[in-house]
């Protein structure tokens, strides 16, 4: 009973940051509005004068009133072996995949207004693409709330959503769903090419009943939060240099209390940002754990971020 009230609780807690930040628009917009906002052009031009942070305009979507966001990655090997079969399970979690994998998803984005989005879509992606490409699958749907908006100097974008779990690798772990919130905040150090900031994540896993195969007891993620202080500079416009410190990792497992987070997900993420157009963001990066720094246990990564429309 604890357990569906806190996730009638959280649902409740997603639905109502995106009420608070709600616009209320009286009037219809006209045929000749709405085909200038297909062009980018009127107020929905707007959003980029609130947000001007190359990743976070990208991961805000297109400003078409119907567009498709693409996000293409490669999970790669240590740093030795970035193409190897296996990566590193830096998170423990039994319900993370750990052969290397070109993935990516797709979604159908509808804009409400110029701030407020809503995605629906599914996830994609081959597990070891340099040793047989096996198993493509399309996978695990989802619906998400996005919205971009500025809070004093601060560049805000607030995104919720659900996802049914499909994959092998759920399955494998008897995940049926997980329903998010997420809540990222960047500003500008005056003038120096610098923006510091913050994102905090809780998710929500849905799990059925599970045996471990070797008599453990049950590690499976239960529950979900992250608090991830960011660091970039900005060479140009172009390029950037960012970081991440994800330093502050609590998970509650299946086994224990729900109220029983640990803290057991240390690493930090390094990379350079590459904004190719407004609506184009490549992030090739590494993950390591800064207590145990081997080239052995690190992953490698790259991701892509692409707007279309």
């Amino acid at each position: 009973m604890r357990m569906n009230t806190l996730r009638s609780g959280f649902l409740i807690l997603a639905l109502a940051s995106f009420g608070a930040h709600a616009e209320y628009q009286a009037t219809s917009t006209s045929e000749a509005e709405l085909d200038a906002m297909k062009l980018g052009t009127t107020d929905l031009d707007d959003i980029d004068q609130e947000i001007t942070n190359a990743r976070m305009r990208a991961d805000a979507g297109s400003r078409s009133r119907v567009s498709m966001s693409t996000g293409l990655g490669y999970s790669g090997g240590s740093v030795k072996k970035p193409f190897d079969s296996e990566r590193p399970n830096l998170s423990g979690d039994p319900s993370t995949e750990t052969s290397t994998d070109l993935s990516g998803s797709i979604s159908a984005r509808y804009r409400f207004n110029p701030r407020t989005s809503m995605t629906f879509g599914a996830g994609f992606g081959v597990l070891q693409p340099f040793h047989g490409a096996e198993n493509f699958n399309i996978d695990n749907p989802g619906i998400g709330l996005n919205r971009a908006y500025r809070i004093g100097n601060f560049q805000t974008i607030t995104s919720a959503g659900a996802t049914w779990g499909t994959s092998e690798s759920w399955k494998a772990a008897n995940q049926k769903a997980s329903v998010s919130i997420s809540h990222n905040m960047m500003t500008q150090i005056g003038n120096s090419g610098w923006t510091a900031g913050a994102s905090i994540q809780v998710v929500n896993n849905f799990l059925s009943s599970f045996t471990p195969d070797d008599g453990d007891s049950d590690m499976r993620t239960d529950w979900r939060i992250g608090l991830y202080p960011q660091l970039e500079y900005q060479f140009n416009d172009r390029y950037s240099a960012r970081t991440v410190f994800g330093y502050f990792n609590y998970y509650s497992f299946k086994n224990t209390d729900t109220f029983d987070f640990k803290n057991v997900f240390v690493y930090q993420s390094v990379g350079v940002g590459i904004s190719v157009t407004r609506d184009i963001y490549l992030y090739p990066n590494v993950q390591f754990i800064p207590d145990n720094l081997s080239v052995d246990n690190t992953n490698v990564a790259i991701s892509a971020t692409i707007n279309l429309f």
